[in-house]
């Protein structure tokens, strides 16, 4: 399938829940502005008390508090959007989809699968794309909000600010693609190889008897050590697109880093900055690394998972009927 194609199907289970995926964004949209306010609060607390406006001091207190009821009131009135009531929209609209497929399935394909084996794919990997499904609303949107904030400051500051940092996180998101295309490939390989040492343990259990009778422990031994190294081989390819993928951000992140102190010696031995401006620069920065992080984390355990989530698509959606 093409990445549209997987896109389409992954959300899928969101048919007829169109009302409670843009109330939970809504929700998860008023997180989000929440913690930038707090930004903006800690940088406006600092300059009205460097210059002592006890005034507009209260006014910002006034101001905080209304903001602070409305958000409250907001996400306490949301509270169930997403969780349980898009949740198990989800749950149901995936049973509803696979165990009407599971009807039309060649009997001898099922009795190859096995009963156990089917039961894990609906139960663990329907609950795996649920959850990854609500995860991604949640994170995406305030990701894109996180985002969408941190553009603005550096376009404001300077429009070549805001171009450089659009080619960095180009090129960021580039490499990022790379090395996870590889570690995807790895952890379908990994995948195959744990349902057969999952296979092997069981036949083992079942078959102990007879296996002691005719004398093949060490063969079985060996057997598993091989299929253990070969989960370990691929495990060692995912850990070097890993490594790839976080140290390029973190490169990115050093090199920030020493750019922001060598603007802090130009601007402090010029004074051309307030201490206001310097801890909101130092607060923003921090926003914006934990930002970065948090993306990179986030895109990771969620390609992790989707390689277990296509296998139900192949078990369900291209098995003989």
């Amino acid at each position: 399938m093409t990445f549209l194609e997987k896109t389409k199907r992954f959300f899928e289970p969101l048919k007829g829940a169109k009302t409670l995926v843009v109330l939970s964004i809504l929700k998860f949209s008023c997180w989000a502005i929440f913690a930038l306010v707090s930004v903006v609060l800690i940088r406006e607390s600092v300059r009205l008390y460097w210059v002592w406006d006890s005034e507009n001091i209260k006014m910002l207190m006034i101001y905080y508090g209304i903001f602070s009821s409305a958000y409250l009131l907001i996400t306490w009135t949301l509270r169930m959007t997403d969780w349980p009531n898009l949740y198990y929209k989800i749950v149901d609209n995936i049973y509803k989809k696979y165990l009407w497929k599971l009807f039309f399935l060649d009997g001898n394909y099922l009795e190859k699968i096995g009963t156990g084996k089917c039961i894990s794919i609906l139960w663990a990997w329907e609950k795996a794309w649920v959850e990854w499904i609500t995860s991604l609303i949640k994170e995406g949107t305030r990701i894109t909000i996180l985002l969408v904030f941190i553009l603005y400051l550096f376009f404001r500051e300077n429009f070549l600010f805001g171009i450089i940092f659009i080619g960095v996180l180009i090129v960021l998101h580039s490499i990022v693609i790379f090395a996870d295309n590889i570690a995807h490939k790895y952890r379908k390989q990994r995948t195959e190889k744990k349902n057969e040492h999952t296979r092997q343990l069981v036949r083992l259990i079942m078959s102990r008897n007879e296996i002691l009778q005719s004398w093949k422990i060490e063969y079985e031994l060996i057997e598993n050590s091989r299929i253990v190294q070969e989960i370990w081989d691929t495990n060692r390819g995912i850990n070097n697109a890993l490594y790839i993928i976080f140290n390029s951000v973190r490169i990115f992140i050093i090199i920030l880093k020493l750019w922001l102190l060598g603007f802090l010696i130009y601007a402090g031995s010029n004074r051309i900055i307030s201490f206001a401006d310097l801890a909101w620069m130092l607060w923003l920065f921090l926003v914006f690394e934990w930002f970065m992080y948090d993306f990179v984390e986030f895109y990771k355990n969620f390609s992790k998972e989707f390689s277990d989530i296509e296998k139900i698509w192949e078990v369900f959606d291209f098995g003989p009927t």
